[in-house]
């Protein structure tokens, strides 16, 4: 499975469901692919992806949601949006 963010989102279902027999294999010397933070004039900021397309069955929305960086969520809408 590979070091990126799908990657790392199949391992962790993966792992949900019992199974721990695999390998993440990243190519860079760090895990996230195009996420990743990078300091800026002192300061720390995104440099990567910056939207989730869609909250409903999409397991790296799971992961946004689960460390509480999903913002507001409307009930029904089909995005979620950073307050």
């Amino acid at each position: 499975v590979g070091g990126g963010v799908a990657g790392l989102a199949a391992a962790r279902e993966l792992a949900r469901l019992g199974i721990e027999d695999f390998l993440l294999l990243e190519a860079g010397d760090r895990l996230g692919g195009r996420l990743h933070s990078v300091d800026f004039a002192g300061h720390t900021v995104e440099a990567g992806a910056q939207w989730v397309h869609g909250c409903r069955n999409n397991p790296v929305f799971e992961i946004v949601a689960d460390l509480g960086l999903h913002g507001t969520l409307e009930p029904d809408a089909p995005i979620a949006v950073r307050a």
